[in-house]
């Protein structure tokens, strides 16, 4: 009989003073004598780690992708409407993908799906590196979008399910190690490019990397997932998916993706033709954002155990649209950096408590669960950032443009003011 770990009685009660303790009791949780306890913690740390590292792997390509995009251009003598292409394809290839992966991970486990969509990944980064024509380019940003999007919700599955006794700190851990990926793959990019390093390169030392860390994964050892995956998971499925509590959570995620994504592909933009002297700071205001985020999922770990999860996202969300209003009404660098950095700090945690909500929803189905949530809140991160783009060309300029940020950002709020209202 497999053994099932549970989290000690009063232990979770919501008295973690600091999120990386937290995160390290939670790797280290004690198990009764008698149910190998010694090879059930080893697994749940090394799958932890390995769900870590996936999400700081992807981070890198997707934080990094905008400074390889002007290389990229050249190598194949596009202009930047043609690069612009490269987006649609890796998001057409991720949501279907998502969608997918996430039903059959419930079906059929999650480290099967895991490392498949991590060698279609790998695969993709090494074709993109490759290609010689750019239609060869699209198709492989297309696989990229399938496997990087796949692997990533299958990740945070399988974190959710290994810890379900600290599921909200582990599940905000996962986003850490992104936010730490996003700050690192633009600087190290940049750096590589400056260098004389070719951009082929660079994906093709991300695709070892992927490597390496396939084979740790297959010889890791079984997944010990404290929340069993239903042999039915799809029956309720269609009753989980058409409920008034999954439709919320997608239209929570679409509308922070799109803010969060919408805020920081542009800065650089609005900093070059709004903002005083703003082109010193436009290589780096994004890595400011990354540093608030960061910070702000860091400083989550310890919030996320304390308050419950949709007042706290609520009250995030309001912050945030606050911030990010105040970062369009100076006209100078400093106080709009420090607005950045400060709507950067709010917005961090925010997807991690989507993310613990549908956790603790559907334990059952969270392959399923999450991928439907991450494949919606794609939408949002195509949709509100096409919209600014499109918006600052009209007379509302970047400023009115931008503006669509808080908005959905008070949206979430207004949100979770909603459900709070209803549920009482």
């Amino acid at each position: 009989m497999r053994y099932t770990p549970r989290w000690p009685e009063g232990a979770n009660d919501g008295e973690d003073d600091e999120p990386i303790s937290s995160v390290k009791r939670s790797l280290e949780v004690p198990l009764p004598p008698g149910a190998n306890g010694h090879g059930i913690a080893a697994g749940r740390k090394v799958w932890a780690y390995i769900c870590f590292a996936i999400n700081f792997l992807y981070a890198v390509y997707l934080a990094g992708l905008g400074v390889l995009l002007e290389p990229v251009g050249r190598t194949f003598a596009l202009g930047s409407a043609a690069q612009a292409r490269l987006f649609p394809a890796s998001f057409t290839g991720m949501i279907v993908s998502v969608l997918l992966s996430g039903y059959l991970s419930d079906r059929f486990g999650r480290r099967r799906v895991l490392l498949t969509s991590a060698c279609v990944y790998s695969l993709a980064l090494c074709l993109f590196a490759k290609a010689h024509v750019f239609g060869l380019v699209l198709a492989a940003a297309a696989l990229i979008g399938a496997g990087s999007g796949a692997m990533q919700t299958v990740a945070n599955a399988l974190v959710a399910g290994v810890f379900v006794d600290r599921q909200k700190v582990m599940v905000n851990a996962a986003q850490i190690a992104f936010g730490a990926g996003a700050i690192c793959g633009p600087v190290a990019a940049s750096r590589a490019l400056a260098a004389g390093v070719d951009w082929r390169t660079l994906f093709l030392v991300l695709a070892t990397a992927m490597v390496v860390l396939i084979c740790v994964a297959a010889v890791a050892p079984a997944t010990p997932i404290a929340t069993p995956v239903s042999a039915n998971a799809g029956s309720p499925l269609r009753s989980i998916v058409t409920g008034r509590g999954f439709l919320n959570l997608c239209l929570v995620a679409a509308l922070y993706a799109g803010a969060e994504v919408g805020f920081f592909q542009w800065l650089p933009s609005y900093f070059d033709q709004r903002i005083q002297d703003g082109h010193r700071w436009a290589g780096s205001i994004v890595s400011v954002f990354w540093v608030g985020m960061t910070s702000g999922r860091v400083a989550g770990g310890s919030l996320i155990v304390r308050y419950p999860l949709v007042p706290l996202r609520s009250a995030l969300a309001a912050l945030g649209g606050l911030f990010s209003l105040a970062a369009l009404a100076f006209p100078t660098p400093w106080p709009t950096i420090a607005s950045v950095f400060l709507t950067g700090l709010c917005f961090g945690a925010i997807f991690s408590l989507v993310l613990a909500e549908a956790a603790e929803r559907y334990p059952h189905s969270m392959g399923s669960v999450f991928g439907g949530v991450v494949a919606i809140s794609g939408v949002g991160t195509a949709v509100v950032p096409w919209a600014i783009g499109t918006l600052a060309s009209t007379p509302l300029d970047w400023r009115g443009a931008l503006c669509l940020v808080p908005l959905c950002a008070f949206a979430v709020a207004a949100n979770g003011l909603v459900a709070m209202a209803i549920k009482r």
